[in-house]
């Protein structure tokens, strides 16, 4: 009767099971899966999210075969298109903006691929061209439908062609004849840099987006509102304005520039959609 104690001895030095001994090993095991299907999760789930319908130009919209807007007018007040001022990009430089690719080439026919315009105008009040803010340059690129990035940040591009960022903040301007909601004051990003050269000299460009129709000025949010799953038709577009001119008076390069917008971006919104387009374009399909 004296045999249970030494049962129980041997009970307890026995070696312990396969999974006590490797507890370590499972508990790793059990995170790397938990992680591997939280980010097989994400990676599906914003792969779903940011598959965005496509939302077609406005009718009247002409965009060349080169991908490439060509019904923004050549005359726009006292602007006028420079001698060689229209820009056109080279096929890798399209590429990497993401415009002009196979994708588009595809729907193309529907009015939905995405397209550019880059221009000089010269202010023919200035009758020299070489004068401060004679010439600018008009930059438009739209996105839509499979988009996953904002190509264009202000600050970035920038800095990423060699040039030295001085400042990055904001501006307000106040555009009363362009159409509904973009007629109020609104925020603009301003980015002061300085060109790569021997005598470098500060310059400024600005920026915004027409996200669905409506002005935003914050590349942040306009990728919050493509990561937004139940936004199923969207679009982007960057527009990017600068004057060709060294810029020594900030004050006076936003008065110079607020004029610039007044009398472009009417013009400009006429290539875009409005949110009753986007609307329209969600309720058809």
């Amino acid at each position: 009767m004296t045999r249970a104690p030494e049962t129980a001895v041997a009970d307890a030095s026995a070696a312990p099971s396969w999974a006590g001994r490797n507890v370590h090993f499972l508990i790793a095991v059990a995170v790397l899966a938990a992680a591997t299907g939280w980010w097989q999760f994400a990676k599906n789930y914003l792969q779903w999210a940011l598959q965005k319908q496509a939302v077609p130009w406005p009718a009247a919209v002409r965009v060349g075969d080169d991908f490439r807007l060509l019904s923004l007018p050549e005359k726009i007040g006292p602007l006028v298109l420079a001698e060689g001022g229209e820009q056109i990009l080279p096929e890798d430089i399209r590429t990497t903006l993401g415009v002009g690719t196979g994708y588009d080439r595809t729907r193309y026919g529907s009015r939905s691929s995405n397209w550019y315009v880059v221009r000089v105008y010269r202010d023919t009040r200035m009758r020299d061209s070489r004068a401060p803010y004679a010439l600018w340059q008009l930059s438009v690129t739209y996105y839509t439908g499979a988009m996953d990035t904002v190509p264009h940040v202000p600050g970035v591009c920038l800095a990423q062609a060699g040039h030295r960022i001085i400042a990055i903040d904001t501006a307000e301007f106040h555009v009363p004849a362009a159409r509904d909601g973009w007629d109020r004051p609104m925020k603009v990003v301003r980015t002061q840099f300085e060109k790569p050269g021997i005598v470098s000299e500060p310059q400024m460009e600005y920026s915004l987006f027409s996200l669905n129709g409506r002005p935003e000025h914050s590349w942040v949010q306009v990728r919050a509102e493509l990561a937004k799953p139940w936004v199923r038709h969207c679009y982007f577009a960057s527009i990017t304005f600068s004057p060709l001119c060294a810029v020594r008076d900030v004050a006076e390069a936003d008065r110079q520039a607020g004029e610039f917008l007044n009398l472009v971006l009417p013009a400009t919104l006429e290539a875009l959609p409005s949110p009753q387009d986007v609307q329209g374009a969600a309720a058809g399909g």
